[in-house]
This record gives structure tokens, sequence and C-alpha cells, in this order.
């Protein structure tokens, strides 16, 4: 499984580091994870050595926060069945626990199956179960249909 990992030297957090990124950066182009390090690995040339980069631990960072309500549970659920994980809350950013442009896609279709509509712009816009729980719409009881 392809992910972004920032690895960094010094005090922040890494919490901080995300945060700091993250007023810079789109939010499908912020890491996954950021793994704090007290030097980078360097080879003898002064390059960094990247097979000496440390794997990062997979779990998430935060506390998992639970879902309020049946629309925050469906969506929870959706997100972790499209991941192909678990162990992750309503305020975890879809991109920083592995989600891109393509699984969007499958989130929008299983949550459409669900009888919820949701655009791409919003999982890209509110990119955390809570926030996009606050904008899905119903879908309406002609499933399927052009509306009207």
């Amino acid at each position: 499984r392809k992910r972004l990992v920032a690895y960094y030297t010094g005090e922040a957090s890494p919490q901080a580091v995300r945060e700091a990124l993250a007023a810079g950066l789109p939010a499908s182009h912020l890491p996954s994870i950021c793994v704090s390090l007290a030097a980078l690995p360097t080879l003898p040339n002064g390059k960094l050595d990247r097979r000496a980069l440390p794997e990062p631990d997979d779990t998430v960072e935060t506390g998992a926060v639970p879902p309020e309500g049946p629309l925050e549970t469906a969506l929870l659920a959706i997100w972790q069945t499209v991941l192909g994980r678990g162990d992750f809350g309503v305020t975890d950013s879809f991109f920083a626990l592995g989600g891109d442009s393509i699984s969007s896609l499958r989130v929008i279709a299983q949550a459409r199956s669900a009888g919820w509509i949701v655009t791409a712009r919003q999982v890209f816009e509110h990119s955390s179960v809570r926030e996009l729980a606050r904008v899905a719409e119903r879908a309406e009881a002609g499933e399927g249909g052009a509306g009207g």
C-alpha cells in the first residue's frame, strides 16, 4: 500500500507538523503519518538514505472518536470498508488515512447505495466523516432517478 510519510527532525509534535503542512497543502497532499527522528539517516555522500528510514507505525496518532448518530455510523463503516482498516474515528482525515481520489469515488458510490448523496468536491473539502456528515444529503426515494 502506498502512502505519503513525512519524516522530520526537531521538537514539534506530529500533530503540529501536520497542521503546519495543512496550512499550505491541499488535503490530498498531506502525509498519512508524520514521524519525528533525532536525525535523518544519510549516505556517505551526504544524501538522504531512504532505505534506512524506519517503517512508520500504521496506527492513527489521535484517539479514534466514535460516531454520533446513524449517518456518521454509516459513513464511518463505508470509509472503513473502502480504506480496509478500522483503527480510526470520525474526526480523522480521509487523506491522512491513505485515501485518494480513486477511493473517494468508491466512498461516493457506497454512500449512494446507503441512501446518501455526497460529491467528490465534498469529500475533498470535508475530509473527515464528521465534516462530510454535515453536508451529505438524503437521496431521493426514487433511487437512481434524475430527480425532479
